[in-house]
């Protein structure tokens, strides 16, 4: 269906709870009825709807050629009350979702937000059968999978997750691991669960990696295989044979506006059964340590770090 709306020369959303007054003051995009009064529209609110928010616009090929739709919203009484790349609907638009006005009117770089970026866009939205929660973000990762209802939110969200480390467009997007469990300080592992997780996720982007230094995520018997900088110095690098021991770790992401942008830090700790895993997972660190140049992915480490290979429990999910 992403291709489907990204392929249409122009498409329509009918907001069935919206009555806007032309030359009106104040949102354009609240709701009248009385389960959502005062917040915007349902449609903002659903799962799959994201898909048909973004994918409009797309430059893609069609079987007639390049193609560039346009996205425009009507009211319950069919008035129009703009497209999504009016500058003051899209200010709205963005409010409402979180998603940055740059991906409404540009749609065709879309792939450049990060996955935890992508994610934090579809995790307060809300679908009938839990699945689709996951299934209704193929189209916007570009990956395909079984569709198997009855599977669970948890185990489609898995999949998701190895479909997204595998080889391809993302696969080195070290953001997947850039959310918090805001109510949970238990040890973790480094996968999150639900969608849920990345709802503050939604102002971590990616910084360059040198082709060199890209190395593919892997899940082994050992656990999820990862290479990150860890704080310490070289001479003082991380030691995970110790138990109890917290070592921060930073992912090569940033979190910040865009003057000031610090990388992302997690922890890891060695557990008593031998296990590495995440600790203090309500926190998603942005330290001041760790500063990314503003004008492109060079990364200046303001505290010597090095690169450091690991086994990291991926989660609780067998894969059963």
């Amino acid at each position: 269906m992403y291709k489907y709306y990204a392929r249409a020369k122009e498409c329509y959303a009918y907001l069935w709870d919206v009555e806007y007054t032309p030359g009106g003051r104040g949102d354009r995009l609240v709701s009248v009825s009385p389960h959502f009064a005062g917040e915007p529209s349902e449609w903002f609110t659903r799962g799959w709807t994201l898909q048909e928010l973004l994918a409009p616009g797309t430059t893609c090929e069609s079987p007639l050629g390049p193609t560039s739709s346009t996205m425009t919203f009507y009211d319950r009484t069919w008035k129009i009350i703009g497209t999504k790349t009016d500058p003051g609907l899209c200010a709205e638009i963005s409010r409402h979702t979180g998603i940055e006005g740059e991906y409404l009117r540009h749609p065709a770089i879309l792939h450049q937000a990060s996955v935890a970026m992508r994610l934090s866009w579809a995790a307060k939205r809300d679908t009938t059968k839990p699945e689709d929660r996951i299934y209704s973000l193929l189209g916007i990762f570009g990956v395909s999978m079984p569709v198997l209802y009855g599977e669970g939110e948890a185990t489609a969200f898995w999949k998701l997750q190895m479909q997204l480390m595998a080889p391809g467009p993302d696969a080195y997007d070290q953001s997947i691991f850039a959310w918090k469990l805001p109510n949970s300080r238990a040890p973790c592992g480094m996968l999150a669960t639900t969608l849920d997780h990345f709802a503050h996720s939604n102002n971590v982007a990616n910084f360059g990696i040198d082709a060199d230094e890209r190395i593919l995520f892997d899940v082994t018997n050992e656990g999820l295989s990862i290479h990150v900088f860890n704080g310490a110095t070289r001479a003082q690098s991380a030691n995970f044979q110790t138990f109890n021991k917290k070592e921060t770790i930073m992912l090569s992401c940033t979190e910040g506006n865009v003057a000031r942008r610090n990388a992302v830090t997690i922890r890891l700790m060695k557990q008593g059964d031998g296990c590495l895993r995440r600790v203090q997972p309500h926190e998603l660190e942005s330290s001041p340590k760790y500063k990314v140049d503003k004008n492109g992915g060079f990364l200046s480490i303001i505290a010597p770090g090095v690169r450091r290979h690991f086994y990291v429990t991926q989660n609780e999910y067998d894969g059963a």
